[in-house]
C-alpha cells in the first residue's frame, strides 16, 4: 500500500520528537512498525554523548533483523538473542545436528521439550524460533510419548546381531534368522536395517575403514640424485644423455619396442636397440652399447 507523502513526514517529525516506532504506528493508525522503521531509517542520526565523544556501536550490529521488534527496544533485542543462542545449544547438546535447517519436526520437538522446563520462553516463542507450527509440535508430541510397536522386535535384533558376541553380522542374515527362530518373525529387511540404524547395530566390516586400493608398490631401489634438474642441455658432448623405450604397432599386429639413448649436447642418438618385449635386457644391451663407444675418461650422466 502506498502511504503519502505527508505521513512519512509526520512520522519522521514525530521520530524526531522522541517518540518510538511503536508510539507513531498507534498514533497514524495506518501504517505497521516495519513501514515506520523504513521511513525512518535512513534519516535517523546517532545520538552522541555530550561533549562531542564517541558514537556507540549498533547493538546487533549487521546480524539478522526482525520485522517484528523495534530496532530501538534493545532489551527485546537481547532476549531474541539469547532465545536463539538457547536453541542452538540445545540442538548441539541434545541431537549433535549441525543446523536448524536439516531438522526433522520430531528433532525440533525434542528441543523445545528440553527448553520448556526453564520457563524462560513461552511455547509459542519456541515453535516460532524453531520453525514449526504449534499444532505440528503436539502432534510429534504424541507421537514420543506413544509405546514402540516394535520394541520385541528390537530386542529380537538386538539379541541376533550380538550372538557370536562381535558384532559380524548385517542385516541380511538378522532378518533370515527371525525367520528360523522357533516361532518366526516376519519382517521385511528394510524394517530389519532401519531399526539396526536407529540401534545404532554396525557390523565388524562396515566399521573398518577401507583403504583406497592403490598399485603403487614403492620404489624398488633408492631413488638416484637428481643431477639434471631439468636442465636438458650439454655444453660438451658425452656429458649428458637421455634414454626411453618407445612402443611402435606394426601393420600385422605385432608390436616393436625401440630402446634409445640420445646425447644432450647435438641430440645425436649414440645408441640403439628393437626388440619384442620391454624389458631389462633390452635397456641394459642399449646401455652397454653407449658405453662401448666412450672414450677413456668420460662419464656422462
Amino acid at each position: 500500500m502506498a502511504y503519502s507523502r505527508r505521513m512519512v513526514e509526520r512520522a519522521r517529525a514525530l521520530r524526531g520528537a522522541g517518540l518510538t516506532v511503536m508510539e507513531i504506528t498507534e498514533i497514524l493508525g495506518g501504517p505497521g512498525k516495519t513501514s515506520v522503521w523504513r521511513w525512518i531509517r535512513d534519516v535517523r542520526k546517532p545520538a552522541g554523548r555530550a561533549g562531542g565523544g564517541m558514537d556507540l556501536p549498533r547493538l546487533v550490529g549487521d546480524g539478522p533483523d526482525y520485522p517484528d521488534i523495534d530496532p530501538e527496544d534493545k532489551d527485546a533485542l537481547i532476549e531474541r538473542l539469547r532465545l536463539e543462542n538457547a536453541v542452538l545449544r540445545a540442538v548441539q547438546d541434545v541431537l549433535k545436528a549441525e543446523s536448524l535447517d536439516g531438522m526433522s519436526n520430531r528433532e525440533k520437538t525434542l528441543v523445545i521439550d528440553r527448553l520448556r522446563p526453564c520457563g524462560k520462553w513461552s511455547l509459542r516463542e519456541l515453535t516460532s524460533s524453531l520453525g514449526i507450527s504449534k499444532s505440528s509440535y503436539e502432534y510429534q508430541r504424541r507421537a514420543i510419548a506413544r509405546p514402540d510397536r516394535r520394541a520385541p522386535l528390537r530386542a529380537l535384533v538386538r539379541r541376533i546381531f550380538t550372538e557370536d558376541g562381535e558384532g559380524a553380522r548385517g542385516y541380511r542374515f538378522v532378518t533370515a534368522r527371525l525367520r528360523e527362530l522357533d516361532e518366526p518373525v516376519r519382517a521385511s529387511e528394510k524394517v530389519v536395517l532401519r531399526i539396526m540404524r536407529e540401534e545404532g547395530l554396525v557390523p565388524r566390516w562396515m566399521r573398518r575403514k577401507r583403504r583406497p586400493y592403490s598399485s603403487y608398490a614403492g620404489e624398488p631401489t633408492p631413488a638416484p640424485p637428481n643431477l639434471v634438474r631439468r636442465d636438458f642441455r650439454s655444453a660438451l658432448p658425452n656429458f649428458l644423455w637421455l634414454t626411453d623405450i618407445t612402443e611402435f604397432r606394426l601393420p600385422s599386429g605385432r608390436k616393436v619396442y625401440l630402446s634409445a639413448i640420445r646425447d644432450c649436447f647435438d641430440s645425436s642418438v649414440v645408441a640403439w636397440r628393437a626388440g619384442e618385449r620391454p624389458d631389462a635386457d633390452l635397456a641394459n644391451s642399449t646401455l652397454e652399447d653407449a658405453c662401448a663407444l666412450l672414450a677413456p675418461g668420460e662419464r656422462p650422466v
